[in-house]
């Protein structure tokens, strides 16, 4: 990711639900998103795996980051359409997600 995409998530990443979830982006390329999610007390579901609704978030910040960047810069806003296929990924693991973005 280039510096100025990483200051300009930073700025609109504050004070989120991903930020709150601890949520990370590792990777941002042309039509491409990859972040990952901590499973722990904030994320996990009775059962010691990531939460759905946790996925959820998850994918959904990665498709609108990718969104954003994809039309930004003709001043529009991008609606979401996803698929989300998930598996469970334990307490003290990482929950990770790519995001594909199409046009």
């Amino acid at each position: 990711m280039d510096d100025a995409k990483m200051k300009r998530l930073s700025e609109i990443g504050k004070n989120t639900i991903a930020e709150a979830l601890g949520m990370e982006l590792t990777d941002l390329q042309e039509g491409v998103v990859k972040g990952r999610l901590p499973v722990d007390s904030r994320t996990h579901q009775p059962y010691g795996l990531l939460h759905g609704g946790a996925s959820v978030v998850l994918a959904e910040t990665l498709g609108s980051v990718g969104s954003h960047f994809l039309v930004a810069d003709q001043g529009k806003v991008a609606p979401l359409i996803d698929e989300l296929e998930r598996e469970g990924f334990p307490v003290g693991g990482t929950g990770a997600s790519v995001s594909m973005i199409s046009h």
